[in-house]
């Protein structure tokens, strides 16, 4: 007579790790449902843009260019880094660009653009 019994206990636990599967299965449908994507971000092919042999990574969020650039962005002239902005500014994205942020590897602002004027690595605060 115990095999009832552990049949009984085995088809409980199968039960209930059913329940716990589908309630997972629920709510991860229901979270990722509830987090929009993020659809105004469009990522850029650093190949395509103005001196980009000297950027890593590019993504547009909004209206503002985020750069990550290599180490040979700090060896260009200020004349080059500023015509460099300007060019990125007027790159033809999904949505215009009003701003520009060019940091390094580290996270280090190395040159922005924006309608307030041209900030360079040297005039930017750690």
């Amino acid at each position: 007579m115990g095999k009832p019994r552990a049949n009984r206990w085995l088809i409980a636990a199968t039960f209930l790790v059913a329940i716990i599967c589908g309630g997972f299965y629920f709510f991860a449908t229901q979270l990722n449902g509830a987090i929009p994507s993020p659809k105004d971000v469009e990522e850029i092919k650093v190949t395509e843009l103005p001196l980009g042999d000297h950027l890593q990574i590019a993504h547009r969020q909004g209206s503002t260019l985020f750069v990550s650039a290599k180490n040979s962005w700090e060896n260009l002239t200020a004349d080059e880094k500023q015509t460099n902005l300007q060019n990125l500014r007027n790159f033809p994205t999904k949505v215009k660009v009003s701003t520009v942020i060019v940091i390094n590897s580290e996270g280090k602002p190395l040159g922005d653009i924006s309608s307030e004027g041209i900030n360079l690595g040297e005039n930017l605060t750690d």
